[in-house]
């Protein structure tokens, strides 16, 4: 097995951290460009962008803050640390989890502005709160 030091650990878990926000805001921008297409109102764009930003502060300082911290702190205290320990293996089936409902939610919500908009700002505000918790990994 690949023997890695945490520090590698690190970089790969913010990168996976990144991407998931990456993903997930070019998620919701689809997601609004499709409900501006239904009803092209840009008010209702710009309330679901304040609002997920806003929503995903709050999750950033409450739940995924504390989150990165757990997942810093359990990767420096790894001994000869593989780089499938990068998670655990709970946190992949979370995220497998996570990526089938947003999926579904998205599958659903499609031609039906009301559930596009209330989808985007659940992305939104994952993506925000994956974003300022991703800076922990580089204070560390």
């Amino acid at each position: 097995m690949l023997i890695v030091s945490p520090q590698i650990l690190k970089s790969i878990a913010v990168a996976i951290w990144y991407s998931g926000s990456i993903v997930l805001a070019f998620k919701s921008a689809s997601l609004l460009n499709e409900a501006f297409s239904i009803k092209p109102l840009k008010v209702w764009i710009i309330t679901a962008l304040i609002s997920g930003i806003l929503l995903g502060i709050v999750k950033w300082k409450y739940i995924f803050s504390k989150s990165a911290e757990k997942k810093i702190k359990r990767i420096e205290n790894l001994k000869r640390a593989t780089i499938w320990q990068v998670f655990e293996t709970k946190f992949y089936i979370f995220l497998t989890a996570m990526i089938f409902l947003g999926s579904k939610l998205s599958e659903i919500a499609s031609g039906n502005h009301t559930l596009l908009i209330a989808v985007s700002i659940i992305d939104i505000s994952i993506s925000t709160a994956l974003f300022l918790s991703g800076i922990k990994f580089f204070k560390n």
